[in-house]
C-alpha cells in the first residue's frame, strides 16, 4: 500500500496528505484555511509552448540594438551582449556581470 505524500501547512503546521485536485483548483489548510497547493489550468503543452514563445521573443529582442551611443563623433548601436562585453572590456567587470545575470535570468 501506497502511502501518500505529506504536506504541511506554512501558517499553522498541520500536516494533509496531498491528494489530485482538478485543474485550477486550490487545496486548503482545514484547520486555517491558508492555501497549501494550487494546481494549473495550463497542460504541460502549454507550458512548453509559453516557453519556446518566451525563447523566440528573446531571442528576438537581444539580436537588436539596445542603446545609441555617440561619443566625440564615433556612433556605436550595441546588442545587450555587445554592451555587457564593452562594460566588461572598459573594467567595470561587477556591472557587467550583475547587468548580465539580471537580463538572461
Amino acid at each position: 500500500m501506497a502511502r501518500l505524500p505529506l504536506v504541511a501547512c506554512h501558517h499553522c503546521a498541520r500536516l494533509h496528505s496531498r491528494h489530485a485536485i482538478p485543474a485550477r483548483a486550490l487545496a486548503a489548510c482545514t484547520r486555517c484555511g491558508y492555501v497549501l497547493y494550487r494546481e494549473s489550468g495550463v497542460p504541460l503543452n502549454g507550458w512548453i509552448a509559453i516557453s519556446i514563445a518566451a525563447l523566440v521573443v528573446f531571442a528576438t529582442a537581444n539580436y537588436f540594438p539596445i542603446a545609441h551611443l555617440q561619443i566625440q563623433g564615433k556612433t556605436v548601436h550595441p546588442t545587450l551582449l555587445q554592451a555587457l562585453l564593452i562594460t566588461w572590456e572598459q573594467g567595470h567587470i561587477f556591472v557587467a556581470l550583475v547587468s548580465g545575470l539580471f537580463a538572461f535570468l
